[in-house]
């Protein structure tokens, strides 16, 4: 359905940011 479409994409799309919000922060914490 196109309701787990959407729910997969949502999925994905949080996943990234929280991975680039880590990725930014271990940046910070090597410098």
């Amino acid at each position: 359905m196109a309701y787990e479409h959407l729910l997969r994409t949502l999925q994905v799309q949080i996943t990234r940011e929280l991975l680039q919000d880590i990725s930014e922060c271990h940046a910070k914490l090597k410098d």
